[in-house]
């Protein structure tokens, strides 16, 4: 990737104040049903099902963001106005996954699960800060930095979801107490509402380092 490029200003009509109102009322909006849903256990799992409602809940939001940035060009342009030293940022709120550290101290949530989420996300919100120093300067490499950041934010994403849906199996059969746990309020809207959030923000830095990475 060449590193002398442009960072912000990418789309030459951002959409402005009016798309981050949008985007403000979507993500409420998603929050409020992801809430609405948990609270009458459409998250909570029988032994041997597929927890179909939870992944649904994961998915759909990135699927739905990456089919209108392909036919609308209005989320198109918003999209490309976001400066990507706002959406390296916004990775720093990662280090809050220490709270699955946390609870795993206290033998509320199993290991498989809690340390592969939480030492996932510490480590990618710990890095969050240098990366974007490095976009902020223009470091050499800064790009690639910014592009390392999100592979392995989204590789962190797809390690906790199966180690999660896996220890929630396994509690399942052993008829353990912690099963329910990130299936209900509060905890069910980290993987139902943030995760997805978090994918989209992804998705939009990849999407901006094609574009800073294209030759004038």
């Amino acid at each position: 990737m060449t590193d002398t490029l442009t960072i912000s200003n990418l789309d030459p009509s951002p959409s402005g104040p009016r798309g981050a109102a949008v985007a403000g009322l979507l993500i409420v909006g998603w929050g409020g049903l992801m809430t609405w849903a948990a609270a009458r256990g459409v998250f909570v799992q029988a032994s041997g099902e597929i927890p179909l409602p939870m992944i649904g809940a994961v998915l759909t939001p990135p699927l739905l963001f990456s089919l209108a940035y392909l036919v609308a060009p209005s989320v198109r342009s918003f999209a490309l106005s976001i400066d990507i030293r706002l959406l390296t940022a916004l990775q720093a709120w990662r280090v809050l996954g220490f709270v699955f550290l946390a609870l795993l101290s206290i033998d509320t949530l199993p290991a498989l699960f809690a340390l592969p989420a939480g030492l996932g996300d510490v480590a990618v919100g710990l890095a969050a800060p240098f990366v974007l120093m490095a976009v902020i300067h223009k470091r050499a490499g800064w790009q690639r930095r910014v592009f390392w950041l999100n592979v392995s934010g989204l590789l962190d994403f797809g390690v906790a979801v199966w180690s999660g849906l896996f220890a929630a199996q396994i509690l399942l059969e052993s008829g353990a107490a912690q099963n329910n746990l990130m299936a209900e309020l509060p905890m069910s809207l980290i993987p139902a509402a943030i995760v997805p959030i978090f994918i989209i923000l992804h998705i939009i830095s990849f999407v901006q380092l094609r574009r800073i990475s294209r030759p004038a």
